[in-house]
């Protein structure tokens, strides 16, 4: 949503939060690019699913439709007209993969992506049941004054924003709570 985000930018936003259920290759570069056009810190949380982990409202109607053949399972997937087939366990299958990841307002990765680490995977890795806080868990201290000086070369809201193209937002209030 390049509209909302310019939006956002001209607020000179310094953490932008982008949760997402989309784990393609493309999203990394995505945030990158986001985080260095804004200046701004790009938090990316996205989920890692694994089939046998979606509810059974789901998977029962995704059962009906497909086709058991000798060990294989067709399913439809939840995008329309899309096949996955599978030899494997279809229960272990990604259905999203993850891929949270920190990027800096220069478009560096900070920290991840953290790829197919499900919240089962990092409590096993623990031993105790409880999560370690190590595989499933991104911490970076970061500085918003780097936004700031980021702006410095670079500010598509500011400095270099032209001043024939307005950018109008109807019945949205996209404007800071006040302190």
């Amino acid at each position: 949503m390049p509209l909302l985000r310019q939006s956002l930018y001209s607020q000179n936003v310094n953490i932008y939060l982008a949760p997402t259920a989309d784990s393609r290759d493309t999203w990394l570069p995505l945030m990158r690019t986001i985080a260095g056009e804004g200046r701004t810190f790009v938090l990316s949380a996205n989920q890692c699913v694994r089939y046998n982990e979606l509810p059974s409202w789901i998977t029962d109607h995704a059962e009906k439709e497909g086709t058991a053949l000798e060990g294989m399972i067709i399913y439809s997937s939840l995008r329309k007209g899309s096949i996955i087939k599978t030899n494997c366990n279809i229960g272990d299958q990604y259905i999203s993969r993850g891929g949270s990841s920190i990027c800096g307002p220069l478009g560096e990765v900070l920290a991840g992506p953290i790829w197919e680490t499900c919240v089962d995977d990092v409590l096993e890795a623990s031993g105790s049941g409880e999560s370690s806080g190590q595989d499933g868990l991104l911490i970076h201290e970061i500085d918003v004054e780097d936004c700031e000086r980021g702006r410095l070369d670079l500010d598509v809201a500011g400095s270099y924003s032209r001043s024939e193209f307005k950018l109008t937002v109807e019945g949205l209030d996209l404007n800071p709570p006040p302190f």
